[in-house]
């Protein structure tokens, strides 16, 4: 897995694609009532962001284990993703006290977002494309107890199914307790089982564990793919389970040393470039966007073509992120 696994980056840049269309043709009217019918709606746009955890459960179990070392890989992660983070709570906070009256938050909400820790203390999300965040570090942190603390890379399947049989059984109850609440964040609930399904596959197709271990990565994800089914409608499961394929398939290809021709990288060189950008880009696209496009209302049109440029401009910003942000955080290290 030295070499960047290219089917992947395109995987990813579409989810990213989708996510943004689903805010922008169908959570804004939701939000705003402002679009009226407009006839593209991609209304299931949401679901991929179950890619982006998929991907992380995967990607984070083949590239790191004991050696990695437990201060090498939580620098990593907070080089990764605070950064961008920071600069793009305090953008959008600005903007959307300027222009978005309607999603505005206090400064003292905006500044325990700046933690990425609002979700656990019940705070407003300055954007709420935030939510994902917390279930990133509560992976972050199961990773680093069974990898780091218990130095056990290998029951990873073990514990991965356990924590399936955990969302299982706390989603039998109903309860609304702050104490309920709280431990539904604790486990991720509803999308902790996606990595789970990243980290089995890791487990199932790769050089990683015997065979004992091996079987225990599938009944894991078959456990997470019943979860799915439990908690989802049938069209998320059946989004969901191919999702899980074309990671599958993905990774095989790359193990299979199948190449994408010259020629193919040319046209699909955008979907590289969205895939390089794609953590500041889901960070900016949200309230920013929805900002840009009541003006445009406002004052020019009511047409879906108004995404255009919320969608340029958020390209463009994620594109300076990644360079005057992300490039340069990434020599210091």
């Amino acid at each position: 897995m030295d070499e960047r696994n290219l089917f992947l980056d395109y995987v990813r840049a579409v989810a990213c694609i989708l996510v943004i269309l689903f805010h922008y043709t169908k959570r804004f009217d939701e939000l705003f009532h402002t679009s009226g019918n407009w006839p593209v709606k991609v209304s299931w746009g949401t679901m991929a962001v179950s890619v982006f955890f998929l991907l992380s459960g995967y990607l984070i179990t083949v590239k790191n284990d004991e050696k990695t070392g437990l201060i090498a890989f939580v620098k990593k992660r907070i080089i990764r993703l605070y950064p961008d983070y920071i600069v793009a709570v305090v953008i959008t906070f600005i903007v959307t006290s300027l222009f978005l009256h309607e999603r505005q938050v206090s400064l003292k909400e905006a500044l325990i977002n700046l933690t990425m820790l609002e979700t656990f203390f019940d705070v407003k999300y300055v954007d709420g494309a935030y939510w994902t965040l917390a279930n990133e570090l509560v992976f972050y942190l199961f990773f680093i107890l069974v990898v780091f603390l218990l130095k056990k890379k290998n029951w990873l399947p073990f514990f991965g199914l356990a924590w399936v049989i955990l969302l299982l059984i706390y989603n039998s109850y109903n309860g609304n307790s702050a104490v309920y609440v709280t431990i539904g964040r604790l486990l991720a609930n509803q999308y902790g089982h996606m990595f789970v399904v990243g980290l089995g596959v890791a487990f199932i197709l790769h050089d990683m564990g015997n065979k004992i271990e091996k079987a225990a990565a599938l009944i894991a994800v078959l456990a997470a793919l019943v979860y799915q089914f439990v908690i989802f409608n049938v069209f998320y499961f059946i989004f969901f389970s191919v999702s899980v394929l074309m990671l599958i398939g993905c990774i095989i290809a790359h193990i299979k040393n199948i190449r994408v021709s010259e020629k193919v990288k040319k046209v699909l060189y955008p979907l590289e470039i969205i895939a390089g950008i794609s953590y500041p880009l889901y960070l900016l696209h949200q309230n920013i966007g929805y900002a840009i496009m009541l003006q445009i209302q406002k004052h020019i049109c009511n047409s879906e073509v108004i995404i255009i440029i919320p969608c340029i401009v958020s390209v463009v910003l994620a594109y300076i992120f990644n360079k005057y942000i992300d490039k340069k955080i990434s020599q210091l290290k």
